[in-house]
C-alpha cells in the first residue's frame, strides 16, 4: 500500500524539505507542485536525496484563481497514472505539518481503506456571502494579481467604495458573456480545499474530469474554485452513488486542524500555544506553519512523534 502526498508549495523550501522528511517512508510517494512564479531550484536541492519525489507540471498558483485547481489536477493525474498501489491521495500545502508520526498515519489509512475525507456542503450556505451564489452565478476576473467578482447591483454588493466603483466599471464586460449557470449534470458544493481521496473515489473523480472538460472551463471564472471544484464533483458522485457503493465511503470532513483569522480569508500561523488544541483535535495534519515563527511548535511535534 502506498500513500500519495500531493503538495502545493510556493515558498520556504527548507520547510518543504522538513515536511517530506517527517512523512517519508517506504509507503510514501510525493507529487510536488511549485508555483510557476518562483525559482524551483532551491526546492529541488532540499529534496535531491529522495527517490520518491516527483515534480508536477507547474501552474500559476495565484490566490483565488483556477491555477490552484489545475495544479492539483496535474498532481492527481500524475500520481494516479504512475502507481496502481496507491490507497489514498492526500492534498497538502507546503506550510502543512503532520500531527502524528508517519507510522500512525499509515495505520489510520489502513483502517480507513475505503474511506475518503472531504468537506462537501451543498449550496445555499447562509454563512457565506450571498449564500455562496456569487461563486456559481457571477464571473470572477484577475486584475493586477487580485481576484474580483462582478456582483449585480440588484444583489446590493458588499464592497468598499473603491470596490463598488471597480464593480461598476467591470459590468460592461458581462454584455459580451452569456449568463453564467452551473452545469446541470453536477450539483454545487462547497468545502475546505484540503482533502483525502481513496483510490476508488479518485478514479471516479478523474473519470468525471475527463468526461466533462467544460466543467474546467466553467470554473476558470469561479471565485475560489479550490473550495468548489473537487467538492462539487465528490458531492455529485456521493449523491448518486447509493448505499451499494461501499468502496466509496465519504466522510464530510477534512483531516486538518486550522485556525481561521477573523479579519482575513487566510488561516492564522500556528504557534506553540496552539499545541494542546491541535493535539486534542484528533486531526492528522495542521496548517499553517511558518518555518521560523512556528519553530518551537514544530520541534514539539517532532518530539511527540519520535
Amino acid at each position: 500500500m502506498k500513500i500519495a502526498f500531493l503538495i502545493l508549495a510556493h515558498k520556504n523550501p527548507e520547510q518543504l524539505g522538513e515536511l517530506i522528511r517527517r512523512l517519508d517512508s517506504s509507503s510514501s510517494l510525493f507529487y510536488i507542485h511549485i508555483d510557476i512564479k518562483v525559482d524551483i531550484t532551491p526546492f529541488k536541492k532540499v529534496t535531491k536525496n529522495f527517490d520518491n519525489v516527483f515534480w508536477v507540471k507547474r501552474e500559476n498558483g495565484r490566490w483565488g484563481d483556477f491555477g490552484i485547481v489545475k495544479a492539483t489536477i496535474n498532481a492527481l493525474f500524475k500520481a494516479q497514472a504512475y502507481s496502481d498501489e496507491i490507497s489514498h491521495y492526500v492534498l497538502l500545502s507546503g506550510q502543512d505539518y503532520p500531527l502524528l508520526s508517519i507510522e500512525e498515519i499509515i495505520t489510520f489509512f489502513n483502517k480507513n481503506h475505503h474511506t475518503s475525507f472531504i468537506e462537501h456542503e451543498p449550496l445555499p450556505i447562509p454563512r457565506l456571502n450571498y449564500s455562496g451564489y456569487d461563486r456559481i452565478n457571477c464571473y470572477s476576473f484577475n486584475l493586477k494579481n487580485k481576484r474580483h467578482t462582478v456582483i449585480p447591483l440588484s444583489w446590493k454588493p458588499k464592497f468598499s467604495l473603491k470596490g463598488h466603483l471597480l464593480n461598476i466599471l467591470l459590468m460592461p464586460i458581462l454584455f459580451f458573456r452569456k449568463k453564467r449557470t452551473h452545469p446541470s449534470y453536477a450539483d454545487p458544493y462547497y468545502g475546505s480545499q484540503w482533502w483525502v481521496l481513496n483510490s476508488d473515489l479518485c478514479k471516479e473523480v478523474i473519470k468525471f474530469i475527463e468526461n466533462n472538460p467544460d466543467f474546467l472551463s466553467y470554473h476558470s471564472s469561479t471565485l475560489l474554485p479550490d473550495e468548489m471544484f473537487f467538492q462539487s464533483i465528490v458531492g455529485t458522485i456521493h449523491k448518486h452513488s447509493g448505499k451499494k457503493e461501499e468502496r466509496i465511503n465519504i466522510e464530510n470532513e477534512n483531516l486538518h486542524f486550522i485556525v481561521w483569522n477573523d479579519k482575513s480569508n487566510h488561516p492564522q500561523t500556528l504557534l506553540e500555544n496552539d499545541y494542546k488544541r491541535m493535539i486534542s483535535s484528533k486531526k492528522l495534519f495542521a496548517r499553517k506553519f511558518d518555518y521560523i515563527n512556528s519553530r518551537k511548535l514544530i520541534e514539539k511535534l517532532n518530539e511527540r512523534s519520535e
